[in-house]
């Protein structure tokens, strides 16, 4: 199997940009590289402002590289159970906006002739055993009750037997990076100011601006911010909300190909898969295997199934490309974008489950009609200030519960008794000399600890042994085995802690 490198970026260059060099002023600050944040700074564009975007790696190194590039409106967490939660005008109003936020992707790519594979195919929900079929049931009726597309199909363009299955017309699929590349070049061209390898330590409201600080000690004030980090930075009660998880990916050569569409079943977690090009050879890009982040150390183990899977219903021949991607799954189901709580010129957007490209299309359309004073019909249903206990007060609960469960039971728990039990290439919380650690044991069988108190709100990070990442099992903030900052929400890294070893 290859390194865990995500398809998308292969054959792909991101645009030649700086780091911020000095404290500037801007009227509006992105901050965050991915198609929220990149999409948001084109349309705020489009509008007359003025727009600076930074990102702490590169563009798009974050979730939008991590996905399958699938463009859907058909809702994750599924219509039936959205007009069940909310009603049948708040779900058609979300369908005919992640509709929306698709045509809008087209529109982009044919008029900034955007060189991203942009193609309109099906997509196919589908019943592999008996007892999924009620669930499909609800779900045909929902989609045609919200204005899909949908028809019943007793027989899907797919290599092993289902059961039935749903086709709804007009899906889409692109490839991510090339249209996020492209976009850019384009912001730039039209007189943006985008950086990279710029990480925000710190957002202050200081009466009518936003204060950034930067890793590199130079400071950044604009009127508005947007954070379009995935998950909001720092502190933000929006995180009791949201649930962190790891889903897996692959792109492989296979003996039995499926037609062109996009396909998902009915397991949970569940499976998504679409065809895509390499070197020109058609490939497969399957995913799934989910799981709440930092509470699965092996997690090689979800390779393997996702491996499994793909050889089981395809014919696996070569796995070319595998990497993980973090979801954040909302309470009630619906994502939050909007003004972050309690502040007044800082706007948020997260919680977008498995449709994060289409949520961060029409997020960037929500978060440029609230700054420009545009209405939008999605504003209060998304708000990040909205309140619906009866869709979300049982999984809130759970949630906090877990967050609650982990930080006092991780500061209780270690992986080994002794350095010596640490493998080289594996990770484990010890004790060692009074003190509990998150230690990596290289190649080269040399031991780098770390102080395993998450930066963010102090729970223990766990192991991952796929991606060789310590991860918070609360919030989902990730760090390298070195103790730099990954994912969102923590601002700083992982401290080194000066190991002796007797």
């Amino acid at each position: 199997m290859t390194t865990h490198t995500s398809y998308w970026k292969a054959e792909t260059h991101p645009p030649a940009l700086e780091p911020v060099s000095r404290s500037m002023e801007t009227d509006i600050l992105v901050i965050g590289g991915g198609i929220t944040g990149v999409t948001t700074a084109y349309l705020l564009q489009q509008a007359g402002r003025e727009v600076m975007l930074i990102e702490g790696k590169t563009l798009g190194a974050g979730v939008t590289s991590s996905t399958s590039g699938h463009l859907t409106p058909a809702f994750d967490s599924h219509y039936y159970q959205l007009i069940q939660d909310f009603d049948l005008n708040t779900a058609r109003q979300i369908y005919q906006a992640m509709t929306a936020a698709i045509d809008t992707i087209e529109h982009i790519t044919q008029q900034e002739l955007l060189d991203c594979n942009f193609k309109r195919i099906p997509g196919y929900l589908y019943a592999e055993i008996e007892n999924q079929l009620e669930e499909l049931e609800k779900e045909f009726t929902a989609s045609l009750d919200v204005g899909m597309n949908a028809q019943w199909a007793d027989q899907l363009p797919l290599p092993f037997r289902t059961q039935k299955g749903i086709i709804y017309h007009h899906h889409a699929q692109f490839h991510v990076l090339r249209y996020l590349y492209g976009l850019a070049q384009k912001l730039v061209e039209k007189g943006a100011r985008l950086y990279v390898q710029t990480r925000a330590v710190q957002v202050s409201e200081e009466e009518d601006k936003v204060r950034v600080s930067l890793e590199n000690g130079h400071t950044l004030t604009a009127r508005q911010v947007v954070m379009a980090t995935h998950a909001p930075l720092g502190l933000n009660p929006i995180q009791t909300e949201v649930a962190p998880y790891r889903s897996y990916v692959m792109a492989a050569k296979v003996k039995k190909l499926p037609e062109e569409g996009l396909y998902w079943d009915l397991y949970d977690p569940y499976h998504y898969t679409r065809r895509a090009q390499y070197k020109g050879q058609d490939v497969l890009i399957v995913g799934g295997c989910d799981h709440k982040t930092g509470q699965k150390t092996d997690t090689k183990q979800s390779y393997a199934a996702l491996q499994q899977y793909i050889n089981s219903r395809f014919g696996l021949e070569e796995v070319l490309f595998s990497w993980s991607g973090q979801v954040f799954e909302p309470v009630d189901g619906l994502p939050f974008i909007g003004k972050s709580p309690f502040q007044k010129n800082t706007y948020i957007a997260t919680g977008y489950s498995g449709d994060g490209l289409t949520w961060g299309t029409a997020a960037a359309h929500i978060l440029t009609d609230l700054i420009t004073a545009h209405d939008n019909p999605l504003v209060d249903i998304v708000s990040p200030n909205r309140m619906n206990v009866m869709a979300s007060a049982k999984d809130f609960v759970k949630e906090n519960i877990n967050v609650a469960y982990h930080f006092v039971k991780d500061r209780l728990s270690v992986d080994a008794d002794t350095l010596k039990d640490i493998a080289a290439g594996e990770g484990k919380i010890i004790r060692h000399q009074g003190k509990q650690m998150a230690v990596y044991c290289d190649e080269h069988g040399h031991y780098h600890a770390l102080d395993p108190v998450c930066s963010h709100m102090k729970c223990i990070v766990q192991w991952n042994s796929a991606e060789k990442t310590w991860d918070c099992p609360c919030h989902g903030g990730r760090f390298s085995w070195t103790g730099e900052n990954l994912d969102a929400p923590p601002l700083h890294r992982l401290k080194p802690i000066d190991l002796k070893v007797e």
